[in-house]
C-alpha cells in the first residue's frame, strides 16, 4: 500500500482530496493530514511516507520550503505541487526540488487519479534505488529539465484543443519561454508548434472516423481557422480531410 500525507491549510481542501483518495483510490493509505509544512516535515522525518500531496501558499512554512527540505533530506519521496493560477510566479523555483508533477487548482479528480497513479511508479523505483549521495549540480538540472517538460507533453495532451501558446504552455511548467522552447527542442527533438500540431492531427484522424463534420473536426482539436486546419491536415496525411475520409477510410474498411 502507498503511504501518502496532505497538507493544506484548508480543510474543505483537506476533506475532499481524503474523501475522494478513501472512495477511489483505496491502495493509498493516508498517513496524515496537515495544515503546514512544518508539520509536515516533521512528521515525514519521524515516519515513512511515499508521496507527499501539497499546495503552495501555507502558514509558518509553505510546500516550496516543504518541498526543498524533502528534496535535500528524503529524495525517495514523491512530491506533488497544487497551486492556483496566482501562485504560479512562486512555483518555479520548484523544478530545482524535483516536484513529479504541478497540478491546478480547482483539482480535476480526473487528473489528479492519474497522477497519483503514476507516481506510485516512482515512488516505487525510489524505493527500490535510493540515492546514497546527493546528485551533482549538472545532473540535478538535467533532472529538473526533463521533469519540466515531462510535464509539458502532459499539459499538451490534456489542453491541444485550447489555445495553446509557447507562453501558455511555458508558463504552466514554470519556465521562461525562450528557455522553455530551448528546453522543448532539446528533450523532444523537435520544437512546440510541430508538436502541438502533430497531437491535434493525431486526434483529428480518429475524429474523421465518426460522422463528425469538418468544420466541427477542427474546433474540436483547437483550430478556429478552417483553412488551418485544412492546410495542417494536408501537409501531415497528404490528404485533405474530405479526400482521407473517400480514399483511406474506405480502404480501411475493404
Amino acid at each position: 500500500m502507498t503511504k501518502i500525507i496532505i497538507v493544506d491549510d484548508e480543510q474543505i481542501v483537506l476533506n475532499s482530496i481524503s474523501r475522494y483518495l478513501q472512495e477511489q483510490l483505496p491502495e493509498f493509505e493516508i498517513c496524515g493530514r496537515f495544515y503546514d509544512g512544518k508539520e509536515a516535515l516533521e512528521y515525514l522525518l519521524e515516519n515513512p511516507v511515499d508521496l507527499v500531496l501539497t499546495d503552495i501558499c501555507m502558514p509558518v512554512m509553505d510546500g516550496l520550503a516543504l518541498s526543498r527540505e524533502i528534496h535535500k533530506r528524503l529524495p525517495q519521496i514523491v512530491v506533488i505541487i497544487f497551486s492556483g493560477f496566482s501562485e504560479f510566479e512562486y512555483a518555479q523555483t520548484a523544478i530545482r526540488y524535483n516536484v513529479y508533477r504541478y497540478l491546478l487548482k480547482p483539482i480535476d479528480y480526473r487528473e489528479i487519479k492519474e497522477v497519483l497513479l503514476d507516481a506510485c511508479a516512482a515512488a516505487e523505483k525510489r524505493r527500490s534505488a535510493p540515492r546514497k549521495a546527493s546528485l551533482p549540480a549538472d545532473d540535478a538540472d538535467r533532472t529538473a529539465s526533463n521533469t519540466a517538460i515531462q510535464s509539458a507533453l502532459a499539459y499538451i495532451k490534456k489542453n491541444y484543443a485550447q489555445d495553446l501558446s509557447v507562453k501558455a504552455v511555458a508558463s504552466a511548467v514554470f519556465l521562461s519561454p525562450s528557455h522553455f522552447s530551448y528546453l522543448f527542442k532539446k528533450e523532444t527533438g523537435t520544437n512546440f508548434v510541430d508538436y502541438l500540431t502533430k497531437v491535434r492531427m493525431q486526434n483529428a484522424i480518429e475524429l474523421m472516423k465518426t460522422n463528425m463534420r469538418v468544420n466541427d473536426i477542427a474546433e474540436k482539436v483547437g483550430y478556429q481557422n478552417r483553412n488551418r486546419f485544412i492546410i495542417n491536415f494536408r501537409q501531415y496525411t497528404s490528404c485533405t480531410p474530405t479526400e482521407y475520409r473517400k480514399k483511406i477510410l474506405s480502404m480501411e474498411e475493404d
